[in-house]
């Protein structure tokens, strides 16, 4: 009896889950925690593998498993210094792997299979997944953790919001420094939700419930953002990189923190 695509993807999905269980069973063993090198060897055989398995592209997986996650950081960092941060392919927001640079052909042609893939399937679902990947973007980091906006006219909607812009502009500038930039949009569902423990003034879980609504954003870019929720008042996120970089380490420190980028569709 043959096995479909789809049950042999469940499998690997499995057994990638029960690897990566077994290896913080051995890393946390005394001898291989003490051999610091061991740890890391075999962490870095193991992203490897998983990227194999998954059919990630070759010049990707060794950059991951050489550089660590802090590669998608550098990926946005090269956006913005060729200017193409607005302008961002869609295929790089197709792929869930973390690209080796701005200008990995192998990750475009992956995206281009992936959408290509939707496409086949059902048009209207290639047109609701094209949709969703050509709305802005607001990254905390260059990272994973993002969420993406819809935009809206301020005039058209101001007699709905119990937040008016003045209001919030003024709070957001004792917050944040200048150049502050402020957004008024509807957040449909971002892709994580997350808790994590307040600590006030700050709300640090990002994405999280609270985000999902019609928001009040303010940012100044590479240092922090603060968002209310635009009808409610209710505070959705606040956070800086003095208070966050010492939580995840230094290496998370970039101009490319705290932006909105734009995707693109490209020329087939």
């Amino acid at each position: 009896m043959g096995v479909s695509k789809d049950e042999a993807a469940v499998k690997l999905r499995r057994s990638l889950v029960d690897i990566r269980s077994r290896f913080d069973e051995i890393r946390e063993n005394p001898i291989v925690s003490s051999r610091k090198e061991i740890s890391k060897d075999f962490l870095k055989a193991l992203t490897i593998l998983e990227g194999v398995m998954l059919d990630y592209p070759e010049c990707c997986i060794n950059s991951y498993a050489e550089k660590g996650p802090f590669i998608r950081l550098r990926v946005y960092e090269e956006f913005l210094e060729t200017g193409r941060d607005q302008s961002i392919p869609i295929e790089f927001w197709a792929v869930a792997h973390a690209p080796c640079s701005s200008t990995c052909k192998r990750t475009l042609e992956l995206g281009r299979k992936y959408l290509d893939a939707v496409a086949e399937f059902s048009e209207n679902l290639k047109y609701h997944v094209e949709s969703r990947l050509l709305l802005p973007r607001f990254y905390q980091t260059g990272g994973a953790r993002f969420v993406d906006l819809q935009p809206i006219d301020y005039d058209q909607h101001k007699e709905e919001l119990s937040v008016s812009r003045t209001q919030f502009e003024d709070e957001a500038r004792l917050r944040l420094p200048e150049p502050i930039e402020i957004v008024l949009c509807n957040i449909p569902r971002p892709y994580v939700l997350v808790e994590a423990p307040e600590e006030p003034p700050y709300k640090m879980a990002f994405p999280n419930p609270d985000m999902i609504g019609t928001m009040w954003l303010a940012y100044t870019p590479g240092f922090g953002t603060y968002m209310v929720n635009a009808k409610t008042g209710k505070l959705a996120l606040y956070i800086t990189s003095d208070k966050w970089i010492p939580k995840v380490g230094e290496e998370w420190r970039s101009k490319s923190n705290f932006r909105i980028y734009q995707s693109v569709k490209t020329q087939k």
